[in-house]
């Protein structure tokens, strides 16, 4: 079995494939898994929970965005399961071509999704990740990764209105009952939530528009199941959670086959 481990900002992902199979996920708060015991623990408790019997890792891939978290996790990985990991990074050839300036700088989560999208969806996709930053990537089976946008994310634009001014609460992320709201909570989520929607499909139709011919739009990320219903009342997306995850196993797997 190949274990994934997606460590992003907000969350850390386990996940066990066999073959192509996803077989087992687990989703940790990234805040939870700060120490070596803690990694340990949540290690155990991923593997324990398992409804495979006599799991056997035959190899380790890791996207993260968080190199500190890395550094800690590589070696325990390494002992536990006596296999070096495949830590991650753009710059590895998987056979995909990347049209960024820097692609180092480009990022292990985006680098997955722009794979798992090329090689799941086929033609030219975009893809929308509503994560802790909200990232927008163009790919094409023949023309490779074409470039993307970044904007704030759900929880960075409400936190900012919260920060930012004295009188404004931290409010909760879900669907606004109407359009306009009635107190500030609600005026609030508006704002925020149909405000993010308003953007994602104000650039989706601009890719769209200058780029033609875009055969699918993928959604991904924490906040997409609460986006992609109200995003799908304008443009229809699919929505795959486990883009990323995917994107880390083909890459690990093309690795290991050249």
């Amino acid at each position: 079995m190949i274990f994934v481990l997606d460590i992003g900002n907000s969350t850390i992902k386990y996940a066990l494939f066999s073959a192509k199979v996803l077989v087992h996920k687990m989703v940790f708060d990234t805040s939870r898994i700060i120490s070596k015991p803690e990694v340990n623990n949540s290690i155990t408790e991923f593997i324990d929970t398992c409804a495979t019997n006599n799991v056997t890792i035959d190899g380790i891939a890791i996207a993260s965005v968080i190199p500190s978290l890395t550094k800690l996790i590589v070696p325990l990985l390494t002992k536990t399961f006596r296999t070096q990991p495949l830590v991650i990074t753009p710059t590895l050839n998987v056979g995909v071509i990347i049209k960024y300036n820097n692609p180092a700088l480009l990022g292990a989560d985006r680098f997955c999704n722009i794979v798992a999208a090329m090689v799941k969806y086929k033609q030219k996709t975009i893809v929308i990740d509503w994560g802790t930053a909200t990232k927008f990537e163009l790919v094409s089976t023949t023309q490779g990764y074409l470039g993307g946008i970044i904007a704030p994310g759900l929880a960075m634009m409400a936190e900012g209105l919260s920060e930012k001014t004295a009188l404004l609460p931290l409010i909760r992320l879900e669907k606004p009952r109407s359009l306009l709201g009635n107190d500030t909570e609600s005026c609030m989520q508006s704002g925020v939530v149909l405000g993010m929607v308003g953007l994602s499909v104000e650039l989706a139709r601009r890719i769209r528009m200058e780029y033609l011919t875009v055969n699918n739009i993928i959604t991904t990320g924490g906040y997409a199941p609460l986006l992609t219903p109200l995003f799908n009342k304008h443009i229809t997306a699919i929505h795959d959670p486990n883009l990323a995850l995917e994107g880390a196993r083909i890459i690990f797997e093309r690795v290991h086959s050249r």
